[in-house]
């Protein structure tokens, strides 16, 4: 004997009409399409955690580049602001200084024709005073050889008369000892900056 299998159920799938048929066919639709819209929804959820998760990247990416720019933009205003305070202070040295080559061809404008040989010039330049911050005018020093002391005092008279020098006064005059008919002497004088 062949043995069937037993199934109860067969009997009422049998008795389904079609009502029901078309109700099953909608429940296993519905069932279908309730998987893929988890499907899609956990794929959503996925991609919006990886999008997440690039965005904090890119922002932390930013910021750390941002701070980076910043400190070299520090950095450079630093050096612009240390350049252009070099630059400013340069340029007021230049606009103090003055022409003193025009100085010194006044010194060799009066020098005598003949008689006076000079050994040294030296030219201090302006200070400022510590208790006034005013500054003072520079210095003049001439030292050198005279056949007479007429040439030295005609020499001093030349330099009181160009104007450029104030105060030019004898500080030393003395015989030199090898040949007592020349005179060794020693100038000084301020400069009036208002004229060169």
């Amino acid at each position: 004997m062949k043995s069937r299998p037993l199934n109860l159920l067969d009997s009422l799938e049998q008795e389904q009409n079609q009502w029901d048929q078309v109700a099953n066919w909608a429940l296993t639709i519905g069932r279908w399409i309730v998987i893929l819209t988890e499907i899609v929804v956990i794929g959503a959820l996925i991609f919006r955690f990886n999008i997440d998760k690039q965005l904090s990247n890119l922002r932390r990416t930013v910021e750390q580049n941002r701070q980076l720019l910043e400190n070299s933009l520090q950095r450079s205003e630093q050096r612009f602001r240390h350049t252009q305070l070099r630059l400013n202070l340069l340029a007021q040295d230049i606009q103090q200084q003055h022409d003193y080559a025009d100085l010194l061809l006044t010194v060799a404008k009066s020098i005598p024709d003949q008689g006076i040989a000079l050994n040294k010039i030296t030219l201090t330049p302006s200070t400022s005073r510590q208790a006034t911050k005013q500054p003072t005018s520079p210095s003049l020093r001439l030292t050198g050889v005279a056949d007479k002391e007429e040439y030295v005092s005609g020499f001093v008279h030349q330099l009181r008369l160009s104007g450029k020098f104030t105060r030019v006064t004898v500080k030393n005059l003395l015989v030199d000892e090898q040949n007592p008919e020349r005179v060794n002497f020693e100038l000084v004088s301020q400069v009036d900056l208002s004229q060169i």
